[in-house]
């Protein structure tokens, strides 16, 4: 049996035989010629099913969750392209919201080990510098690739290491080709021109050139080149030809001086804006040089910068800087002043500072452990802020890092200290986050003196679970150990791992009391009864599936499925160890995690995830949805339309028909299908009988027909029972999805 991405992928190639173009690899090929005129109304409950897809909290205007950004350049519409993640370029309006995005880590055309430097020239075609493959690449404004050039090497067209670039008003291309100390000059399809400097200290030479500018403020300025010279702290200007014409800078924390100024850009009247890396701000110059203005300083607040690995200015006036440190854009106006962060961090009210755990109470509600804000957060099951409570300090109700957080039956709230803040206590709460107790989990318990906690549980009881990393029997023996509490704390018991030396990582408990232990050493799963008597295990060493390489945290649902987070995924067990599914893998995007995670689950089997390098909740629902997306609202008839379709499977498996439709103008409906190639009158599946498994995402680059009618259209996307109508409501297994465009003249 297919699964739907296996399915599209043979469709793929049936349709490559039928049509000459092929846009990019694992696009699907659709065509808009032949449409048929079909009698069939869409049902109008439809435009009313509610979107039940993942949901993300804080919800940001833009996708704002970076890992490690690099490089940017903005376009002369003002769209600012990103690099995210070594491997992605992200583009997004001036507003932040998010419009495309394209890569991938590897060598291949349109993939990237480590992309680094952009640049826009007047075309809107976007140049990348590929660093870690030593290539130029070259994208229109979709990403979609159109040459490279490029190799290891230091002859002519070679590189080393590449990382700034920039193009003059001719669409000449300047690369700072960093590890071989000289600027290199190509023309738009990477013919060599020239190139000058070389290592050393004297005027026109270089020690790691990193930012490189072209100044397009009239024809005295034209092709005029200022290079940011990092390890001799100071730019360097010349003419289009690499002729030397002054320089300035050098080391120093002064006005005018530099500690490392890597990145350069320059505005409409050529006033010259540099990151000053190591002194942690950027500082502004006239053409010539001379000091204008500073701003910035190390932190994380607004305004301040960790490490910046990026700068552009916009026709608009606004300086955009990347800090890779702290994964954000900061905006702000010629002198300085903060207009617009795009980060997903923060201390507003549903923002997170590395999100420790979260917890679901009986009625639904989400308590989630703001462990860099040294705070709880209490939600409803829609993502609205009931309370909040906690500040940094040692007192009753403050926070040093709260690492986890549990809620008993009653309500209860109980919060773990991180265990190398000094605190070493769990603290309980009411549901409004009124203190009631606390104790002290530091010094001797039980057998021996507490170590490490690194996770917490709370049955229905109130009994308060510990994992204690390590610990020390008669100062001689290391192992690990479960302490149990009851809910004033007081010790109750302790148990080991009787067969082998382990490392208990993660903990939980179902609601029959048994609880379940992350062997993060053995990488296990070990079931024990409330007083520590084994009951089975499972996983082992391993990639496949049921296996684990590095084993974190675990949760239980209602119905004792297990979630395990292990190798940067989720997966789902029965209460025996028998494998359900998995999902996820590493990164900042929607279904991605930033590494070690915490999970609850809640009675509706929703799956909450606290992502703390992510600064974010995702939930998971438990049935099949899908999103629709299209590259733009508005399209030419004779252009291109880019749609993708992402599928979540659910926590479980399905078999379903998949289906496609297009809504014209006038009210009628068009459906996608395999064999006619192209939307029909006939109601059919995309993919019958399909196996719905973990994510997918297809993209459909659909080559539009110039007679096409003008007007607005919706595509919709649905997942439904195998063999029944798509027309009926009840037979949808997925949201009905939609994304709407504009065909114009």
């Amino acid at each position: 049996m297919l699964n739907i991405i296996q399915y599209l992928v043979i469709l793929r190639i049936k349709i490559i035989l039928s049509v000459e173009k092929v846009i990019r690899r694992k696009y699907v090929l659709l065509s808009l010629l032949g449409i048929v005129i079909s009698l069939i109304l869409i049902p109008s409950q439809a435009l009313t099913e509610p979107n039940t897809y993942i949901r993300i909290w804080p919800e940001l205007p833009g996708p704002w969750y970076f890992r490690y950004p690099e490089g940017i350049a903005i376009d002369r519409d003002n769209n600012v392209y990103i690099g995210d993640g070594y491997s992605h370029i992200q583009k997004f309006d001036a507003n932040g919201r998010l419009i495309s995005k394209w890569g991938g880590y590897g060598s291949g055309d349109g993939q990237f080990i480590r992309s680094r430097g952009i640049a826009i020239d007047n075309s809107g075609n976007v140049y990348v510098v590929d660093n870690g493959n030593n290539r130029i690449q070259k994208f229109d404004a979709n990403g979609r690739f159109i040459r490279k050039w490029g190799e290891y090497g230091s002859s002519d067209g070679q590189f080393e290491y590449p990382e700034g670039i920039a193009i003059d008003s001719s669409g000449n291309v300047y690369v700072a080709d960093t590890y071989n100390h000289r600027i290199q000059k190509f023309d738009p399809n990477g013919n060599f021109i020239t190139k000058w400097g070389s290592y050393g200290s004297g005027d026109g030479q270089f020690i790691w050139p990193k930012g490189v500018a072209v100044n397009f403020a009239g024809d005295v300025y034209v092709g005029e080149d200022y290079i940011a010279d990092s390890g001799n702290h100071r730019i360097q200007k010349f003419d289009a030809n690499g002729r030397f014409i002054r320089k300035w800078g050098e080391y120093g924390s002064s006005d005018g001086q530099f500690n490392h100024p890597e990145w350069i850009a320059i505005d409409g009247s050529g006033n010259v804006y540099v990151a000053d890396t190591y002194n942690f701000r950027i500082q502004k110059f006239d053409p010539n040089g001379n000091f204008i203005t500073k701003w910035g300083s190390y932190g994380s607040g607004d305004g301040q910068f960790s490490s910046i690995s990026g700068i552009a200015v916009g026709s608009l006036g606004k300086v955009y800087v990347v800090d890779f440190g702290n994964n954000r854009v900061q905006n702000f106006d010629t002198e300085g002043n903060l207009i617009a962060k795009w980060q997903s961090s923060g201390i507003s009210d549903g923002y997170f500072t590395n999100p420790g755990d979260v917890a679901i109470d009986s009625s639904g509600n989400v308590y989630v452990a703001d462990s860099g804000n040294h705070r709880i957060q209490k939600f409803d099951a829609d993502g609205r802020l009931i309370t909040k409570w906690g500040s940094e300090g040692t007192g009753d109700g403050e926070f040093k890092y709260p690492a986890r957080v549990g809620v008993d039956s009653l309500g209860k709230v109980y919060v773990l200290d991180s265990v190398d803040s000094g605190n070493r206590r769990v603290q309980r709460f009411d549901a409004n986050g009124q203190f009631i107790t606390k104790w002290e989990v530091g010094g001797m318990v039980g057998s021996g003196p507490v170590i490490g906690i690194l996770d917490m549980a709370v049955d229905n009881s109130g009994n308060v679970y510990l994992a204690d990393n390590y610990y020390y029997r008669f100062y001689n023996f290391i192992n690990g150990r479960i302490l149990k509490f009851d809910s004033n704390g007081k010790f109750i018991t302790e148990w080991e791992r009787a067969d082998v030396w382990w490392q208990p990582m993660g903990i939980a408990v179902d609601n029959m009391g048994s609880v379940y232990v992350a062997d993060r050493v053995n990488k296990e799963i070990v079931k024990f009864d409330s007083n520590g008597g084994f009951i089975t295990k499972w996983g082992g060493r391993g990639s496949g599936t049921g296996q684990f390489s590095e084993l974190w945290a675990i949760a239980v649902d209602s119905a004792s499925n297990v979630y395990v987070n292990a190798d940067s995924q989720i997966q789902r067990f029965d209460s025996g160890g028998g494998f359900i599914t998995k999902w996820g893998s590493y990164g900042g995007d929607i279904l991605q995690f930033g590494g070690s995670v915490e999970i609850a689950v809640d009675n509706s089997g929703n799956v909450y995830v606290a992502d703390s390098v992510n600064n974010r909740i995702q939930i998971f629902p438990p049935n099949p949805s899908i999103m629709l997306h299209l590259n733009n609202d508005s399209f030419r008839p004779d252009g291109i339309l880019d749609l993708s379709i992402d599928i979540w499977a659910g926590t479980d498996n399905y078999i379903a028909d998949a289906y496609l439709a297009l809504l014209a103008p006038d009210g009628r409906l068009f459906f996608w299908g395999p064999r006619l190639k192209s939307f029909s009158e006939k109601v059919q599946p995309v993919c019958s009988s399909c196996a719905v498994e973990n994510y997918s995402e297809v993209i459909m680059s659909i080559p539009l027909d110039a007679s096409i009618t003008i007007g607005l259209y919706t595509f919709y996307a649905v997942l439904t029972k195998v063999g029944s109508n798509p027309l009926e409501q009840n037979n949808w297994l997925s949201n009905l999805a939609q994304a709407t465009c504009k065909f114009t003249k």
